[in-house]
């Protein structure tokens, strides 16, 4: 049985021997016979008013505790997003400079290496890493567009599709308003990135299987 500590009894006393006892809350209301003298008892009932000031101070409590945490909440969504927005505005007149070196290294480079036997794995690995370069430019880029065009709310909107979202939240925005060369930018990134990194996975996956070969036959 579990046992009620005893601050949460209820203590009362015979009206007519004055003995002692004790209940618990549960059983408020209650009618028995006094054991020393046989005088009809009833367990009181608790004090209303000292119950509703419990409740109360913890109804209390819990809406402060709330409230703290949507501030807390609302603070840590404007700190990310607007964090996000700066970082998008120092980092991408310089990535995009390297995403399109990447993509000139991917075509004349390790795209003719991805055709030699041996070279596979390497040209996976190129592939693998280029798609995170545009899917870094791709996602920062769409952030920021998504935030100039549409404000907070469609950034936070785009972060609650597993975040990821801000990027077709940007493409419709461009396209809403007509920006048909940063929709076809947005587009031509998402291509590179999950392009690159599909091609890149199978190279492995070629490059693996022509090692296995060489090692068992």
């Amino acid at each position: 049985m579990t046992q009620v500590p005893i601050d949460t009894k209820l203590h009362f006393k015979c009206s007519k021997c004055q003995t002692k006892y004790s209940a618990l809350p549960e059983q408020a209301g209650k009618k028995g016979v006094c054991k020393n003298c046989g005088a009809p008892i009833k367990v009181p009932k608790p004090n209303s008013a000292l119950i509703s000031a419990a409740d109360a101070a913890k109804t209390l409590g819990s809406l402060l505790f709330g409230g703290v945490m949507l501030i807390v909440g609302i603070f840590l969504v404007v700190f990310l997003i607007k964090g996000g927005v700066w970082l998008s505005v120092k980092i991408l007149p310089w990535l995009s400079p390297v995403m399109w070196l990447v993509l000139i290294l991917d075509i004349f480079f390790f795209l003719p290496l991805s055709a030699l036997r041996k070279r596979k794995g390497i040209s996976s690995i190129g592939f693998v890493i280029s798609s995170y370069v545009y899917g870094t430019t791709l996602w920062l880029w769409g952030l920021l567009l998504t935030y100039v065009l549409w404000g907070g709310v469609a950034v936070v909107i785009g972060l609650v599709i597993a975040g990821i979202g801000v990027v077709p939240m940007a493409m419709i925005a461009t396209a809403l308003k007509s920006q048909w060369s940063d929709t076809g930018q947005l587009i031509l990134l998402t291509v590179l990135t999950y392009g690159s990194r599909i091609y890149g996975l199978y190279l492995a996956q070629k490059a693996d299987e022509a090692a296995y070969e060489a090692n068992y036959y």
